[in-house]
């Protein structure tokens, strides 16, 4: 089943994945704005004013199951998280996140990674997530690591860093019969 609009509210492990707000508009453009970030996320390398967040931020409000990764008590800005590409019987997805640069290294991405997944396989009836990333990312191959996710593969030349230049990714993947 392919999710439908808005997403819902999910609570897991002290993070509350919500719908993107406009009010994340300036938290967001912070995420875009740190290095690590516009290396690393091809949609946030293109981010660079405000508007251009709050554009980013309309379109993900358009899309079934992407959350701005929240503390619960603040709603400050922790992270994102979404299940995009659903394959069009709704069986298949792939996972995407990235921290704010304050709270890598706290375990966000790999709750709220877990969260999500539950979601997927849970609610969403999902049989395969796949998760990618550029080879030098090492957070990310951490955080799928730590999530469960089996690493499946190289993909040559499959991210484009923007610049005209490409990079190699990891390929992993969790099935919803994986013991996590």
């Amino acid at each position: 089943m392919v999710p439908v609009l808005p997403p819902p509210v999910l609570e897991g492990d002290g993070l509350r994945l919500r719908p993107w707000e406009l009010a994340d508009t300036g938290a967001l453009r912070r995420l875009a704005d740190d290095p690590v970030s516009r290396r690393w996320s091809a949609s946030l390398s293109r981010v660079f004013t405000l508007d251009e967040a709050r554009s980013w931020i309309e379109d993900r409000q358009q899309r079934p199951s992407g959350w701005a990764v929240v503390d619960p008590a603040t709603d400050d800005l922790l992270g994102r998280v979404a299940l995009n590409h659903f394959q069009e019987d709704g069986t298949v997805a792939e996972i995407g996140y990235g921290v704010m640069p304050s709270h890598r290294r706290t375990g966000v991405a790999t709750r709220a990674v877990a969260t999500a997944v539950a979601y997927g396989f849970g609610t969403l009836g999902l049989v395969r997530i796949s998760l990618e990333h550029a080879i030098g990312n090492e957070g990310s191959c951490a955080v799928a690591r730590a999530s469960g996710f089996a690493p499946e593969g190289v993909l040559r030349s499959a991210f484009h860093r923007g610049d005209g230049r490409f990079d190699d990714v990891h390929l992993h993947a969790r099935l919803r019969t994986d013991i996590p």
